[in-house]
């Protein structure tokens, strides 16, 4: 078998397995409704759900119209606008409830805040002694801090934040939109279905409550995958730069984009075997080289301005471990597993070895119980993928509205409400969707001649899957993957209508 063939084998095999991943959930998610509720506990509702079937329905009958006003609006340059339509009702509406930040998410943020006015005392604390990472995320909020304190408004960083998250989800459907366009079969369509199926898909607009790293690093990401497709085609220097400078800026704004940059490297392998083409591999290791050595600025500067030194930080080995456990929330999903190892006693000292021998014991359960381990990341599996509200709805319902709208709020994330419950099925259908049609541009990929540089977008949705079903799972975190998976989306909208095309011009 010669080189270009093994590469062009391990590419179909990329795509079926992302065609067999969303054409299992499409099918699975009527059968199976999976929600979170109060105080963040998934719920499994099985049996065949017509709510579902029906939202899936309606939203499939809106995507295909909202396609359809999208390549309209694009002979007048305004194929953007019913996007933009969302992201104004969104912003509004985030504006009026002005959400609380909470947890990690409130930990970040009030961090970049302080520091942003000289005050370093959060780097004393046993959170970012521990969770050293997490200074990654503070350091992309500390500058849009900075100059709010610089402008006396800082008390509303986090009603701005989200704000901003909106500008970014127009932003990342800039990116893939304009990429559909540079290298889709007929990209003008592509162009125009990318933002009708992002208009859509409402997750993109809700998601934007989280004040994290997440909406920064889908921007920085797909301007990466962007510069990776382009050059493989191109080879302009440009987009070789947009590589290594995009990629290793999502992974300084969450270091999940690690799995990005693992797709990067593989995807890049492969085409340097099939087309003898290092090129694209040398401007993906350099993104990977910056990235890693980032964080190490990142701490020092930190050090050097709070005048601190670091305790040694929580590695990888007590989140697999935890990713192993089961707990209150659902297997495998957040168990507070990771909190025994924080502070400076004997315990947390000796972390790696206590997490490695619990490792061993748990994988000893599974060998004993096969039945119970396959139970385990079923459910594991299920419980991230099929729970379209990506923990925005109980994040809600959990979290102080304080803005004009705060009296609303019950009514729309109480979990017995009906808004709310009527929300959850919708935001099923919605992603019933774009399941279907990522399905059917993966499978067309499988036998086709295909463009090379595309093989990221499968890659990419491979790892995040394999890597929250080993390490700590979350509903939160699939939603970057359905992003990257909205492309493909968009390619099997135009697929499926150009079938349905071909069939009416038949009769």
């Amino acid at each position: 078998m010669t080189r270009e063939r093994t590469a062009n084998v391990l590419a179909s095999l990329a795509w079926a397995a992302v065609a067999i991943f969303a054409a299992t959930l499409f099918a699975v998610g009527f059968f199976l409704r999976v929600t979170i509720v109060k105080p963040e506990v998934v719920h499994f509702e099985p049996g065949f759900h017509i709510g579902i079937a029906a939202a899936f329905i309606g939203m499939l009958a809106l995507t295909v119209f909202m396609w359809r006003v999208c390549q309209r609006l694009s002979r007048m340059h305004l194929t953007a606008l019913p996007a933009v339509v969302m992201a104004v009702v969104a912003a509004l509406l985030l504006v009026g409830l002005r959400v609380r930040q909470d947890a990690d998410f409130q930990v970040v943020s009030l961090a970049a805040q302080r520091f942003s006015r000289g005050d370093y005392f959060p780097l004393q604390t046993d959170y970012f002694q521990s969770f050293q990472y997490q200074l990654n995320t503070v350091f992309t909020l500390e500058p849009i801090a900075y100059i709010m304190h610089l402008m006396g408004v800082q008390e509303y960083f986090d009603d701005v934040m989200p704000v901003l998250n909106v500008l970014m989800g127009l932003g990342i459907l800039l990116v893939l939109a304009d990429m559909a366009r540079r290298v889709m079969p007929d990209g003008e369509r592509a162009d125009a279905a990318v933002w009708a199926i992002g208009a859509t898909y409402f997750p993109m607009w809700i998601y934007a409550v989280f004040v994290y790293g997440t909406m920064p690093m889908l921007l920085f990401g797909s301007l990466a995958i962007r510069g990776y497709v382009l050059y493989t085609r191109s080879g302009k220097l440009i987009d070789g730069l947009t590589i290594a400078i995009f990629g290793a800026a999502a992974y300084i704004a969450k270091l999940n984009a690690a799995i990005l940059l693992a797709a990067l490297v593989i995807c890049a392998v492969l085409h340097g075997i099939a087309k003898r083409d290092w090129k694209p591999l040398l401007f993906v290791l350099a993104a990977v080289v910056i990235a890693t050595q980032a964080p190490r600025f990142i701490r020092w500067q930190y050090a050097i301005r709070g005048n601190i030194r670091y305790r040694d930080r929580m590695g990888m080995l007590p989140r697999l471990t935890m990713g192993m456990q089961d707990g209150d929330i659902a297997a495998g999903w957040y168990n507070a597993y990771v909190f025994q190892f924080i502070g400076t006693d004997e315990r947390s000292l000796n972390r790696d070895a206590i997490a490695l021998a619990d490792l061993k014991t748990r994988l000893g359960e599974f060998a004993a119980d096969p039945a119970m381990m396959v139970s385990f990341f079923v459910e594991k599996f299920l419980s991230q993928w099929l729970e379209g509200a990506h923990g925005t709805m109980v994040y809600g319902e959990t979290t102080e509205q304080i803005g004009v709208l705060a009296g609303i709020a019950p009514q729309i994330f109480t979990s017995t409400s009906p808004i709310r419950v009527t929300v959850e099925v919708i935001l099923a259908g919605v992603e019933r969707v774009l399941l279907l049609f990522a399905a059917v541009a993966s499978a067309w990929h499988v036998r086709r001649e295909r463009d090379a540089g595309l093989l990221v977008l499968p890659v990419v949705v491979i790892g995040g899957i394999l890597y929250h079903m080993i390490f700590e799972a979350k509903s939160q975190y699939t939603f970057v993957y359905m992003i990257y998976m909205l492309p493909l989306a968009a390619q099997g909208l135009c697929l499926a209508g150009a079938w349905i095309k071909k069939k009416r011009a038949a009769k």
